[in-house]
């Protein structure tokens, strides 16, 4: 039998784990946006040229 501080415990622990989970989650969409940003507006002027390069070929 589980006393009330052990079942106190175990939803703390829930909580906590779960907020973890969504702040990793956050980090790891924020690092995605960023990238994709990057190279449309930093980098997408010098993919353009490339690829009129290619067809030119």
């Amino acid at each position: 039998m589980m006393n009330k501080k052990m079942k106190t415990e175990k939803r703390k622990s829930l909580p906590i784990r779960l907020n973890i989970l969504f702040l990793l989650a956050f980090i790891i969409f924020t690092i995605v946006i960023v990238r994709l940003g990057m190279v449309q507006i930093v980098f997408g002027e010098d993919y353009t040229n490339e690829v009129q390069k290619q067809e030119e070929v």
